[in-house]
Protein backbone atom coordinates (compact mmCIF):
# COMPACT_ATOMS: atom_id res chain seq x y z
CA UNK A 1 0.00 0.00 0.00
CA UNK A 2 2.64 2.29 1.13
CA UNK A 3 4.48 1.70 -2.45
CA UNK A 4 1.27 2.63 -4.07
CA UNK A 5 0.78 5.81 -2.32
CA UNK A 6 4.64 6.61 -3.46
CA UNK A 7 3.96 5.95 -6.91
CA UNK A 8 0.89 7.96 -6.77
CA UNK A 9 2.60 11.09 -4.88
CA UNK A 10 5.88 10.65 -7.37
CA UNK A 11 3.24 10.87 -10.19
CA UNK A 12 1.69 14.12 -8.48
CA UNK A 13 4.92 16.03 -8.37
CA UNK A 14 6.27 15.56 -11.80
CA UNK A 15 6.05 19.04 -13.46
CA UNK A 16 3.31 17.63 -16.13
CA UNK A 17 1.29 16.74 -13.43
CA UNK A 18 2.12 19.94 -11.49
CA UNK A 19 1.03 21.98 -14.58
CA UNK A 20 -2.39 19.85 -15.04
CA UNK A 21 -3.23 20.51 -11.80
CA UNK A 22 -2.57 24.44 -11.88
CA UNK A 23 -4.43 24.92 -15.35
CA UNK A 24 -7.06 22.85 -13.74
CA UNK A 25 -7.78 24.49 -10.58
CA UNK A 26 -7.17 28.07 -12.36
CA UNK A 27 -10.19 26.87 -15.02
CA UNK A 28 -12.07 26.22 -11.83
CA UNK A 29 -11.52 29.95 -10.27
CA UNK A 30 -12.10 31.45 -13.72
CA UNK A 31 -15.34 29.59 -14.12
CA UNK A 32 -16.41 30.79 -10.68
CA UNK A 33 -15.34 34.39 -11.21
CA UNK A 34 -16.99 35.20 -14.46
CA UNK A 35 -19.97 33.33 -12.92
CA UNK A 36 -19.91 36.00 -10.14
CA UNK A 37 -19.73 38.74 -12.59
CA UNK A 38 -22.36 37.75 -14.60
CA UNK A 39 -24.46 36.92 -12.01
CA UNK A 40 -24.16 39.31 -9.27
CA UNK A 41 -22.54 42.28 -11.18
CA UNK A 42 -24.94 42.33 -14.01
CA UNK A 43 -27.75 41.85 -11.85
CA UNK A 44 -28.37 38.04 -13.87
CA UNK A 45 -30.94 36.70 -11.53
CA UNK A 46 -33.33 35.02 -13.51
CA UNK A 47 -33.40 31.55 -13.49
CA UNK A 48 -32.72 31.90 -17.53
CA UNK A 49 -30.00 34.75 -17.02
CA UNK A 50 -28.38 32.06 -14.62
CA UNK A 51 -27.98 28.90 -16.36
CA UNK A 52 -27.39 31.72 -19.77
CA UNK A 53 -24.79 32.45 -17.02
CA UNK A 54 -23.07 29.28 -16.96
CA UNK A 55 -23.09 28.49 -20.32
CA UNK A 56 -21.41 31.50 -21.02
CA UNK A 57 -18.89 31.23 -18.19
CA UNK A 58 -18.32 27.24 -19.25
CA UNK A 59 -17.76 27.91 -22.69
CA UNK A 60 -15.39 30.65 -22.19
CA UNK A 61 -13.31 28.32 -19.49
CA UNK A 62 -13.51 24.86 -21.75
CA UNK A 63 -11.96 27.00 -25.08
CA UNK A 64 -9.17 28.93 -22.30
CA UNK A 65 -8.68 25.76 -20.36
CA UNK A 66 -8.28 23.68 -24.19
CA UNK A 67 -5.39 26.11 -25.33
CA UNK A 68 -3.77 26.28 -22.18
CA UNK A 69 -3.24 22.33 -21.52
CA UNK A 70 -2.43 22.22 -25.06
CA UNK A 71 0.31 24.10 -24.72
CA UNK A 72 1.39 23.95 -21.12
CA UNK A 73 0.27 20.27 -20.04
CA UNK A 74 1.09 18.46 -23.16
CA UNK A 75 3.42 21.03 -24.98
CA UNK A 76 2.23 20.22 -28.54
CA UNK A 77 4.72 22.53 -30.76
CA UNK A 78 3.02 22.53 -34.15
CA UNK A 79 -0.01 24.71 -34.08
CA UNK A 80 -2.01 25.08 -37.31
CA UNK A 81 -4.87 27.21 -36.51
CA UNK A 82 -6.91 25.43 -39.07
CA UNK A 83 -6.18 21.90 -37.68
CA UNK A 84 -6.74 23.28 -34.24
CA UNK A 85 -10.16 25.00 -34.51
CA UNK A 86 -11.74 22.46 -36.87
CA UNK A 87 -10.51 19.09 -35.55
CA UNK A 88 -9.06 19.58 -32.08
CA UNK A 89 -10.94 22.19 -30.67
CA UNK A 90 -14.51 20.60 -31.95
CA UNK A 91 -13.03 16.52 -30.73
CA UNK A 92 -12.68 18.55 -27.15
CA UNK A 93 -16.39 19.81 -27.23
CA UNK A 94 -18.00 16.92 -28.55
CA UNK A 95 -15.90 14.59 -25.73
CA UNK A 96 -17.29 17.25 -22.90
CA UNK A 97 -20.58 17.31 -24.46
CA UNK A 98 -20.55 13.02 -24.46
CA UNK A 99 -19.59 13.15 -21.17
CA UNK A 100 -22.54 15.87 -19.58
CA UNK A 101 -24.81 14.14 -21.69
CA UNK A 102 -23.82 10.63 -20.16
CA UNK A 103 -24.23 12.42 -16.91
CA UNK A 104 -27.73 13.84 -17.16
CA UNK A 105 -28.70 11.38 -19.14
CA UNK A 106 -27.91 8.47 -18.08
CA UNK A 107 -25.94 8.13 -14.60
CA UNK A 108 -28.33 11.06 -12.57
CA UNK A 109 -31.60 8.98 -13.55
CA UNK A 110 -30.14 5.55 -13.05
CA UNK A 111 -29.04 7.01 -9.44
CA UNK A 112 -32.29 8.81 -8.95
CA UNK A 113 -34.20 5.53 -9.83
CA UNK A 114 -31.69 3.77 -7.43
CA UNK A 115 -33.41 5.99 -4.49
CA UNK A 116 -29.63 7.88 -3.94
CA UNK A 117 -29.18 11.30 -3.21
CA UNK A 118 -26.19 12.22 -4.86
CA UNK A 119 -25.29 14.94 -2.66
CA UNK A 120 -24.96 12.09 -0.13
CA UNK A 121 -22.29 10.18 -2.32
CA UNK A 122 -18.77 11.51 -1.47
CA UNK A 123 -16.01 10.09 -3.62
Amino acid sequence: MLNFLHQIWTKLIEPRSLRFLLVGMLGALSNILILLALVDLLHWETIFLKSLANVIATEICLVASFFSYRQFVWQIETFDWRSVIQSELLNYHISIASVITIRSLLLFPFIDWLGLDPRAISF
